[in-house]
């Protein structure tokens, strides 16, 4: 019998220790909502700053690695993804996220996000905030270089990619 409380207490000690993250024990942070904005490049009618897709990130990172969050898209086209963040990284105001598409048109491939906070023009910083495509893989793999464990494994935060700017706010706070 005594082994019993042993055997329950080891078992709520490892739930506790691999359940998600909170922010309360998170190090890092990269949150944000809002519309990226179009290019005149890219725009079929060639207006810059047409709002094209909505987006909803949340993701925490604690100093051990461990990440929790999730990354939703909707274009004006009707196209909808969502899924978990299973990679992040951050460095000084820019972070990328990467991870499975577990819902919508899209599921079965993988997403990809760079993010930068620009801060608020309004508080005298540089705004807005940026956000590249997101990058679908592996269909887009060949436009970006990724790890060969990805979505497990981001590539790093300076890969070079496109940027649009936000209608919305973007935070990311490294934490150390």
């Amino acid at each position: 019998m005594k082994k019993v409380p042993l055997v329950v207490a080891l078992i709520v000690c490892l739930a506790v220790a691999t359940g998600p993250v909170s922010a309360d024990d998170a190090t890092s942070l990269i949150s944000g909502t809002g519309w990226r904005l179009s290019s005149a490049e890219f725009s079929p009618d060639h207006v810059e700053g047409l709002p094209r897709v909505e987006f909803v990130v949340n993701v925490w990172i604690t100093n051990g690695g461990r990440i929790s969050g999730s990354y939703k898209y909707a274009n004006v086209a009707g196209l909808k993804i969502s899924g978990p963040v299973n990679c992040a990284g951050v460095a000084g105001s820019q972070a990328v996220i990467g991870g499975p598409i577990t819902r919508g048109d899209l599921a079965g491939n993988s997403f990809l996000v760079f993010l930068t906070d620009n801060g608020r023009r309004q508080f005298g910083q540089i705004g807005p905030d940026v956000v590249s495509q997101t990058y679908i893989l592996p269909d887009q793999a060949g436009e970006i270089a990724v790890p060969n464990d990805f979505p497990r494994t981001c590539p790093v935060v300076e890969t070079a990619h496109d940027h649009y700017d936000v209608l919305g706010d973007i935070a990311v706070r490294s934490g150390g």
